[in-house]
């Protein structure tokens, strides 16, 4: 199973899993952590990386599960790896730009397409979230409401924290690079995906709007579910059994 993280993370966010009986494979996209920065690289470049990786692994099929900012390449390798990818899972998913018109992902989004304002806002933002006083407040705020304050356990802070910080050590390259990917056309036709996919997303998501996701209901046969009283957390880390037993079952 391919994990695709969040933005603006690194492969250290699968460690939040649960144990499960796969192999799961956690890998940081170009500019963050252990990656190096691909500068101007689209979406479907990203896609051709995860083949040479198959190949080096000698993968012939695996499922691929996205969160957050992880959906948009999970989504562009069950369209562009069909012979690889046998099952689609988005977990709290970035929706393509243009169903997003307002809020802070908007913002991000428009930030993305401004590169010489998306670059001091967030080399500000890196030097918060790597500050040993100011890291936790910066990213969670004083109190989580609802399911997600409930989840986020100060141990699973931490081990997000410190995802972010890995992700965010060696610069900004490949957070810019994520905000331009995600405000920009993907460059392919959610329609033509044949993997078979299912969508969960929280109704108490205030980082995505969960209307948005419903935009991913334009792929053949994907299964959205918005579960009631959700936040963006309480899904993608507290319901991560589940929902990646869902995803073994179809594979």
């Amino acid at each position: 199973m391919l994990y695709c993280h969040g933005w603006p993370t690194s492969r250290l966010e699968a460690g939040l899993a649960p144990p499960l009986p796969v192999r799961l494979i956690a890998i940081d996209r170009p500019g963050y952590g252990l990656s190096d920065p691909h500068r101007g690289a689209r979406l479907r470049n990203h896609t051709q990386d995860i083949r040479a990786l198959a190949r080096h692994l000698g993968l012939s099929r695996f499922a691929v599960v996205g969160v957050s900012g992880g959906g948009p390449l999970a989504t562009a390798c069950a369209h562009d790896l069909p012979d690889l990818v046998s099952a689609l899972t988005l977990i709290s998913p970035v929706p393509p730009p243009h169903a997003v018109s307002s809020g802070s992902l908007a913002m991000l989004m428009r930030f993305g397409r401004w590169p010489r304002l998306a670059r001091p806002t967030m080399s500000l933002a890196r030097r918060f979230i790597l500050s040993p006083d100011r890291g936790e407040a910066v990213v969670f705020g004083r109190h989580l409401p609802g399911h997600d304050g409930a989840v986020m356990t100060r141990e699973r802070r931490a081990a997000l924290l410190a995802a972010m910080r890995e992700g965010l050590r060696p610069g900004i390259a490949g957070a810019v690079g994520d905000a331009a990917i995600y405000g920009s056309p993907w460059g392919f036709n959610l329609a033509d995906i044949k993997v078979s996919t299912t969508v969960w997303h929280g109704t108490d998501d205030h980082l995505i709007p969960p209307d948005s996701v419903r935009a991913y209901g334009v792929i053949p046969g994907a299964v959205i579910h918005i579960a009631e009283g959700h936040g963006h957390y309480s899904l993608a880390i507290g319901q991560t059994t589940m929902i990646m037993k869902e995803l073994i079952r179809r594979t």
